[in-house]
């Protein structure tokens, strides 16, 4: 007797729970750290977007430090989205432009830029995590990552890049869960209809990654 197997779907989650539950996460480890706020580099994603609007909601936005690097290859929708959200959320963003950073990296290797080969593509990442860490430490913050449940399972993100925080509010949350709680959360639909990315190079979306 043959079966064929079926894909289950993940069951719609509790929101209102969930939001409360992730705010009292990042309440208790800030605490537990001695510290008043986190900082967090913000893509233009959904991710990004959930966990700072949460962490704003958890910690006030007085104590949230947004960062955002650009690039050549950064899409324009993205800083608007980026933009939008500070300003609703009354956070003072923020932006480095590095590619200057990245062309004397180049220029010290003596090798050209690949924006669409791996090895460039996660210097962006690791990157950010220094300026996010070299703000952190100058305020005594925690870095707060935005990496979901989907992602840590597959193993879709830069060691000692995005992967390498002090803390990840939606790390329990899948990829599905992550969308419905930006609804809940009242995020712009911009966010919720953009094609996911991990903006490492120009046009990419996690699906032709």
């Amino acid at each position: 007797m043959t079966s064929k197997s079926k894909t289950r779907n993940i069951p719609p989650m509790d929101c209102k729970i969930t939001s409360e539950l992730i705010q009292d996460f990042i309440k208790t480890r800030v605490t537990e750290a001695g510290v008043k706020g986190v900082v967090i580099g913000l893509s233009g994603g959904i991710d990004s977007a959930v966990t700072i609007t949460l962490a704003v909601k958890a910690l006030g936005a007085k104590n949230i430090t947004p960062i955002f690097l650009r690039n050549k290859n950064s899409s324009e929708s993205d800083i608007e989205d980026i933009k939008t959200l500070c300003k609703k959320l009354k956070l003072e963003l923020i932006h480095y432009d590095i590619q200057s950073v990245i062309d004397e990296f180049s220029k010290s290797i003596n090798q050209t830029e690949n924006s669409s080969e791996l090895a460039w593509m996660n210097i962006k990442p690791r990157l950010l995590q220094t300026y996010l860490y070299f703000h952190a430490n100058k305020k005594s913050y925690l870095v707060c990552g935005a990496g979901n449940k989907s992602e840590l399972m597959i193993g879709y993100f830069t060691k000692f890049g995005d992967g390498g925080v002090d803390i990840l509010p939606i790390g329990d949350v899948y990829k599905t869960h992550v969308f419905q709680l930006a609804e809940h959360l009242k995020l712009p639909k911009s966010l919720l209809q953009k094609p996911p990315s991990a903006g490492l190079r120009k046009d990419q979306t996690d699906d032709n990654r």
